[in-house]
């Protein structure tokens, strides 16, 4: 797919959250979907950085704080509190993928590559990581080095289907017009009304001079 988006909050997975933690947790991930689901963005803001305050050293907090943040475009105080999960757990991928993929909706693409090459020193096979990594290479055209991260992804996740887009996509941009549509064919199998996923089709279609495929 494009640059990757998302409201998922990553979790810490260095850290062991007590009963107290593991409650403020649910609070947090429960206040910040329906604040979400009704468009109050600011007010999830508000209450977030209240837990803040209750619970500083509590990554999942700053997490979803940072992700409600990046939904109001304040990318700079996202990356902030991204920087704080970082020196709180910095044995874990997540602060830098979310800081990565903050740092591509701003289109920082080299700043985002390197925050997901330290997530990948840390797990070489983080798919999160493997799969937002070769994105980025592919809109970068390196599709050599797109390919091979999205490859890893394939190895650990046949089936997953942003994977297998992706690896369409790059096969498309080479022109390789069989190879792609036989990606897109597969995850339609899965998914076929899919409106992303037929419009691409469609387009690759075109590009393989097949243009009544595509009607």
């Amino acid at each position: 797919s494009s640059a990757p988006t998302g409201s998922c909050v990553p979790r810490c997975s260095s850290c062991s959250p007590n009963e107290e933690e593991r409650d403020v947790e649910t609070i947090t991930h429960r206040l910040t979907d329906l604040r979400r689901t009704v468009g109050e963005n600011d007010k999830a803001v508000a209450a977030l950085q209240k837990l803040v305050e209750q619970e500083p050293d509590n990554p999942s907090v700053l997490a979803a704080l940072a992700s409600t943040l990046t939904d109001l475009k304040k990318y700079d105080e996202a990356i902030k509190y991204c920087d704080d999960i970082i020196k709180q757990a910095p044995q874990s991928t997540a602060g830098y993928n979310l800081r990565a993929r903050i740092k591509a909706m701003k289109e920082d693409v080299p700043g985002a590559i390197k925050d997901l090459d330290e997530a990948l020193k840390i797990n070489d096979k983080d798919l999160q990581a493997l799969l937002m990594r070769g994105t980025l290479h592919h809109l970068q055209g390196n599709d050599e080095q797109g390919k091979a991260d999205i490859d890893k992804v394939l190895r650990q996740e046949p089936d997953l289907p942003q994977a297998i887009v992706q690896r369409s996509r790059i096969a498309a941009s080479k022109k390789k017009w069989g190879d792609a549509i036989s990606d897109l064919q597969m995850v339609l199998q899965t998914d076929p009304t899919n409106p992303e996923y037929r419009i691409l089709l469609a387009s690759y279609y075109v590009g393989d001079s097949r243009p009544r495929k595509a009607i």
